[in-house]
């Protein structure tokens, strides 16, 4: 827990690499480019903070490298485990058909709390990590990277009202969310990744072919579902049986005669990626914003069924609706 003899500053680069492999405070600071929750949001290990001045998430642990061994060399693992899975558990308690949540973090612009112990449940220790970051970026220090904390506190950042999103699941999210599960981890992060690319409409487009990913992730963890109930080889069929039998079949819709997972993006998914293939070839892309949409809404909820293996309450009233609607007709 942090005290007031305690004063908070940022590890030298020196100091980093020599900790490379330890469990540190890691900060990630968000630009006014995104949406996102307003309040204080903690998980074990974990703290997101959003208000009109900065947005910003400190989470305790280690890399990708320290963690796996085997883990490939990239330029592009900006977040650490225990931030992508803040980031999964706070996005997967976005309610059906309500307010979006859309990370923009800073890519590359990483310090580390120069503390081994911080109670990031505590109000006191949210608020000396606010007044580190925005004295840091009132007061820079002639390093390229204080720059993006001055960028953050010159925009105006778009915040939405905590109670709109199902933040009571958040627990549950970050309980079960295991960030080995290298499948979950690399679709949701598309997810966030797509989001990033939809804050600019010129690349709706990227929106699109990065959320194919993550359908892709999607399909591979429902067949590991089903491997594991008994199909020896499930099919893309299968998945889309699976599909209807735990989002749709409660709404009273009859089983679709589709073969394929998704199988209205089939056709325009391999336009979109190979511009030549057995459907013709195209100037460019034959899809629509709303398949975007679409898209990522559907995959949101189910990782997020796939992870806490339930629906959330807003899914259940919205079937409690329907029911009442079919029996008042009766």
């Amino acid at each position: 827990m942090t005290t007031r003899k305690q004063k908070l500053g940022f590890l030298s680069h020196s100091e980093m690499n020599a900790q490379r492999d330890a469990a540190l405070y890691r900060v990630m600071v968000f630009l006014p480019l995104g949406q996102y929750p307003h309040g204080t949001l903690t998980t074990p290990d974990a703290v997101f903070h959003a208000d009109e001045e900065i947005v910003f998430s400190v989470t305790h642990g280690k890399s990708w490298t320290a963690i796996d061994s085997d883990a490939p060399y990239s330029e592009f693992d900006w977040a650490s485990p225990q931030e992508l899975r803040l980031l999964s558990s706070l996005l997967l308690c976005e309610r059906r058909g309500s307010a979006l949540i859309r990370f923009y973090p800073a890519i590359r612009y990483s310090p580390v709390i120069n503390s081994e112990n911080l109670d990031l449940t505590a109000l006191e220790t949210v608020s000396d990590l606010k007044k580190l970051l925005v004295d840091t970026a009132k007061a820079p220090r002639n390093q390229h990277s204080d720059e993006f904390l001055a960028e953050c506190l010159q925009g105006n950042y778009d915040l939405v009202p905590a109670d709109r999103y199902n933040f009571q699941r958040i627990r549950t999210f970050w309980n079960h969310i295991d960030v080995n599960n290298y499948v979950l981890m690399r679709g949701i992060y598309a997810l966030i990744k797509a989001e990033m690319l939809a804050c600019r409409r010129e690349f709706w487009e990227e929106a699109i072919i990065v959320s194919y990913i993550s359908l892709e992730a999607s399909f591979q963890l429902i067949s590991k579902e089903l491997r594991a109930s008994g199909v020896s080889n499930p099919s893309s069929k299968d998945a889309s049986k699976w599909l209807h039998e735990n989002f749709d079949k409660p709404f009273g819709h009859s089983e679709p005669l589709t073969e394929k997972y998704f199988e209205e993006f089939y056709e325009d998914r391999i336009r979109t990626m190979h511009p030549s293939s057995r459907f013709g070839e195209y100037p460019y892309a034959p899809i629509m914003h709303d398949d975007f949409c679409h898209l990522r809404r559907a995959l949101r909820e189910i990782f997020a069924f796939l992870v806490s293996r339930e629906h959330g309450p807003d899914f259940h009233e919205e079937v409690s609706r329907y029911s009442s609607r079919e029996i008042s007709r009766i």
